[in-house]
């Protein structure tokens, strides 16, 4: 039997009195009732440590002192240590907290299936866009692979097969209960991925854990308070086949964690005013890649000052899109795959479930596309003259 900790992993919502474990029957019944979403993610957890730990009491903890707690925690937990590994700058420090420690970390699995993808695209080193994505396997993910294979020959490294699964496993009813977001059609599917070596050991009586690095604090300036939450767009769409799933940076064992995190991104904007206007929640709600690429590479810099190596290749993050078809939205990253007709049954299937939710119910759908946990005031900012 499959022991997963979805529940755990994803929070919850409700609606009035109605508890749900699938955002789409919450927006559903919110749509239905006229009532409010609300996302619960460890909130009885979150907020007791706010109380025990106000804001003057936050920035004296050492933060890669707290990375390499958790990396304990969950070697202390768990017999078998899964990494997913982008490549990306909350991977990679994961990474790089396990091997600077000497904790043990069994695997490195990456969710790209190359003998699909190295076909469709021409690595580029030199176009940063969205619809260069793929690139980051070249210039970030693949060195950085065969570097560890090289230096590391004790951590197992597979990459997924995921496109050699039928799409129709994929893509079906229960995936799309279960999405915390209505997500882009690759993104949905590699979110499904899983490692081979979790189903060979998944009888074997072995604890084992999926480590994803989800996410970076989320840091906003209403008026003049800085606010921090957590928003459900952070978690990771989960895969059905895959047991525990761990947030290594959001994770209710270890709260101080992402509060010291956000703290320390609160000080930089405190003694770096001109750049504000990245966290004003009106540039957050209307967020153009400029900004978001501006306020990503901030934070990295503050909460990875030791990991992230900015010479290393990687697209801009923020999605643009486009109408493709029929008036069908997609992400700039996604188009690869669409325009490709190996994937013309995957893009179908899409098409297929996105037609089924009606339009009214859609619209609602993308007005509640992100709901946040409690929100935690961190400090203030000084009164504008």
């Amino acid at each position: 039997m499959l022991i997963s900790n979805d529940l755990y992993f994803r929070g919850y919502y409700t609606v009035g009195d109605s508890k749900f474990t699938s955002k789409t029957a919450a927006v559903y019944e919110s749509w239905r009732s006229n009532h409010p979403i609300k996302w619960h993610y460890h909130n009885e957890i979150f907020d007791r440590f706010y109380q025990d730990n106000p804001p003057n009491t936050l920035g004296k903890h050492n933060l890669e002192a707290l990375y390499r707690e958790r990396a304990q925690q969950l070697r202390d937990q768990y017999d078998y240590l899964i990494l997913h590994y982008s490549g990306g700058s909350d991977s990679h420090n994961i990474l790089m907290t396990f091997l600077n420690n000497n904790i043990r970390l069994n695997e490195v699995f990456n969710r790209r299936h190359d003998r699909v993808e190295s076909k469709i695209y021409i690595p580029d080193p030199y176009d940063f866009s969205n619809s260069n994505f793929q690139s980051e396997w070249d210039y970030a993910a693949l060195p950085t692979i065969r570097w560890l294979s090289r230096m590391y020959p004790e951590i197992k490294i597979t990459t997924s097969t995921m496109f050699d699964t039928p799409v129709e496993q994929v893509l079906n009813d229960d995936t799309f209960a279960r999405a915390t977001h209505f997500p882009g059609i690759i993104n949905l599917y590699r979110s499904q991925a899983v490692s081979p070596t979790e189903r060979e050991l998944r009888f074997s009586g072995k604890r084992i854990a999926n480590i994803l690095g989800n996410d970076k604090p989320v840091v906003y300036k209403k008026d003049n308070l800085c606010l921090m939450a957590f928003v459900d767009i952070g978690i990771p769409n989960p895969a059905i086949d895959c047991s525990n799933k761990e947030s290594f940076y959001w994770s209710p064992e270890l709260p101080r964690l992402p509060f010291e995190q956000a703290y320390r991104v609160y000080q930089y904007y405190l003694d770096n005013p001109t750049d504000l206007w990245v966290i004003e929640k009106e540039t957050q709600l209307a967020e153009t890649a400029t900004a978001r690429t501006k306020k990503d590479t901030i934070t990295k810099r503050v909460i990875y000052p030791t990991t992230w190596d900015f010479s290393r290749f990687q697209a801009v993050q923020a999605d643009t899109y486009s109408t493709h078809n029929s008036n069908f939205i997609i992400a700039d990253k996604d188009r690869i795959f669409v325009d490709n007709p190996e994937f013309a049954k995957l893009y179908d299937r899409w098409v297929y479930y996105y037609n089924g939710w009606d339009t009214k119910k859609l619209r609602r759908i993308s007005a509640a596309d992100i709901c946040t946990s409690s929100v935690y005031w961190l400090g203030n900012f000084p009164s504008e003259s």
